[in-house]
């Protein structure tokens, strides 16, 4: 999170940062995009497609048009030849670029669109899902911050309105002294109101100091490598789970008569929690079965 001011660079005098409260919306709205821009590519590729079967179908039909005559002509030997290679050329062309157009339409065009509808699921009265709990997440998510922000603003305001008056009474002040149409109980009156307004804009200072420590700690104390980490591991693949394994069957599933008492049947096989994640993954427990 440290690395967030310094890669910023300037500072967002006109608060359009994604971290400020709100300045979401660009990043949900992606999801609409993408799917725009699927649609953009099909299109795309169905336009491409279309070019590439008519250059396919011209040459197909230059090239049977100009196969007569080059048979019927009265070239002979090699020259004969290279002017029949010259228009089987052009059948080899017009086949790989038909070749072209079905993978561009029925195999492109088809994984974007399959991709498309696996991934964006539309809403019945218009939007999607996908933004609808990016949104949802957003919201959430930004509910603290935009807390101590609005906390922030508050005291910021407090801090300003406290400085305006503490300079207010030392214009006074300074107005005051040296003054001999005012008094010496006046000049004192004045004296005290600009040292309270001094002591409340420290104040209100310190305060505004320690709101924005709070938020500065909180915000410094994000880690994303952390937070996935702690998903792995706790809905992840990271969480602990005792694998199955192959055990031995014990004498007295072997011995019935032994223990006449314990039915074959309902005899269980217990394994050892501490042992349980030694073994690798893919194993079954044995079992008896009647």
């Amino acid at each position: 999170m440290s690395s967030v001011h310094k890669e910023n660079g300037p500072e967002d005098a006109a608060q359009q940062s994604f971290w400020m409260p709100g300045n979401y919306q660009q990043t949900v709205k992606r999801t609409e995009d993408a799917f725009q821009a699927c649609n953009d590519i099909v299109t795309c590729f169905q336009e491409r497609a279309r070019v590439e079967r008519l250059y396919a179908q011209q040459l197909n039909e230059w090239s049977n048009k100009w196969k007569p005559l080059v048979d019927t002509s009265p070239l002979y030997g090699s020259l004969l030849r290279a002017w029949q290679c010259f228009l089987s050329s052009a059948d080899r062309l017009s086949a790989l670029h038909s070749s072209i157009c079905r993978s561009l339409v029925s195999e492109d065009g088809d994984r974007i669109r399959m991709w498309q509808k696996e991934t964006f699921h539309k809403k019945m009265f218009g939007g999607f899902r996908e933004s609808q709990d990016f949104e949802t997440g957003f919201v959430r998510a930004q509910k603290p911050w935009a807390k101590r922000l609005k906390k922030l603003e508050k005291a910021k305001a407090a801090f300003h309105k406290a400085s305006r008056k503490e300079h207010t009474a030392r214009e006074r002040e300074a107005h005051a002294q040296g003054n001999p149409d005012i008094t010496i109980e006046k000049q004192r009156k004045i004296q005290d109101e600009r040292e309270n307004a001094q002591r409340e804009t420290q104040k209100v200072r310190a305060s505004v100091k320690t709101v924005y420590n709070e938020l500065h700690d909180a915000l410094m104390a994000i880690n994303d490598q952390e937070d996935l980490r702690w998903w792995k591991n706790t809905y992840g693949p990271g969480m602990p789970t005792d694998w199955p394994q192959f055990q031995p069957v014990p004498s007295i599933l072997l011995h019935p008569s032994i223990h006449p008492s314990v039915p074959p049947s309902q005899a269980m096989v217990d394994i050892p929690p501490n042992q349980s994640q030694k073994r690798l993954p893919g194993r079954v427990m044995a079992y008896h079965r009647n």
